[in-house]
């Protein structure tokens, strides 16, 4: 891909500020790898908090603008605008990071989906966690715990936003969600 000289002077300057080195991502077409959550289209955030209604893992998007810290797009097959919005006091990191976790030039959800269960797949359609999930079942259905919150994918314990004043822990036991007691 060739760049223009404008172009060239224009990534120069952008990968001076603070938070944003070169971001490979562009306008285009994507696929979201985790359900994204929303009560209204342009105000998605990166807290991606549990309430309203879900774009599910694995629908293909077209992502029509990206600035500092907002991504404009449309799901395919809906006319709809949404505006997926960087909270950076929610995440350990930073926006290119956080958008390489949601927004993917390939379909992997579908190539998850291949290894599920029926039972999963529906629980991740509705946005659930049940026990026994595994961790990328878990991460599909209810997308990546804010960092600030779980820094460690590893960790036993992962914690999500409801809304802007409830948590849900997930708790894993080997790799898989624990019994809820």
């Amino acid at each position: 891909m060739t760049l223009s000289r404008r172009r060239m002077v224009a990534l120069g300057a952008v990968s001076c500020l603070p938070g944003l080195g070169a971001f490979a991502a562009e306008k285009g077409t994507y696929f979201t790898t985790a359900n994204i959550w929303y009560e209204v289209p342009q105000k998605i955030y990166s807290t991606n908090y549990h309430v309203g209604r879900i774009i599910p893992a694995g629908s293909e998007i077209e992502v029509s603008s990206i600035s500092r810290n907002r991504v404009a797009f449309k799901v395919k097959g809906n006319d709809a605008e949404y505006l997926w919005t960087f909270f950076v006091k929610h995440s350990s990191l930073d926006f290119e990071k956080e958008f390489a976790r949601l927004f993917s030039k390939t379909n992997t959800f579908s190539e998850l989906a291949k290894k599920l269960d029926e039972k999963t797949l529906s629980a991740i359609q509705k946005g659930k966690v049940e026990d026994g999930m595994a961790r990328e079942a878990v991460l599909a259905s209810y997308g990546y715990p804010p960092s600030h919150r779980t820094p460690d994918l590893d960790d036993d314990v992962w914690v999500y936003w409801i809304n802007r004043f409830k948590t849900r822990s997930v708790n894993f036991e080997d790799g898989k969600v624990a019994p809820s007691e």
